[in-house]
């Protein structure tokens, strides 16, 4: 997913709603052509959620819970924005300077669509429900 080409480096995407995302997607240059050159962005992941929403009817964190993650066994894995605040098994980072440090809620490398930020504990095949 890192070849596609999609976008060029910096271009503003719209994190309010899918449908922004896509329609910004489809109206930003492209980078390159698909598989010509690897950059790190998480664009195809994003799309990959929109098309899953387009054909199953399902929301992506609906789909993947039903057909992924219960079936695997998996648990614990939540995404971005349903990060338990105080459980002690998710880790959480930190920003700041010398005089200042603030805890981050959700890691700031996720994007803000989904497709691109699932979280789960290193224990999800063992934690009890």
């Amino acid at each position: 997913m890192h070849t596609s080409g999609l976008i060029v480096e910096g271009t503003s995407l719209a994190g309010d709603s899918r449908d922004a995302f896509v329609r910004d997607v489809r109206q930003a240059p492209r980078e390159s052509a698909p598989g010509e050159k690897y950059r790190y962005s998480n664009a195809g992941f994003s799309l990959l959620a929109a098309i899953v929403e387009a054909a199953s009817g399902e929301t992506y964190e609906a789909y993947l819970r039903s057909h992924v993650f219960t079936p695997a066994g998996m648990r614990t894995v939540v995404f971005r924005d349903e990060v338990p605040a105080g459980d002690p098994l998710f880790a959480h980072g930190y920003v700041g300077r010398r005089d200042a440090i603030s805890r981050v809620r959700v890691p700031s490398s996720c994007a803000p669509v989904a497709g691109t930020c699932m979280l789960s504990t290193i224990h999800w095949r063992s934690r009890p429900t």
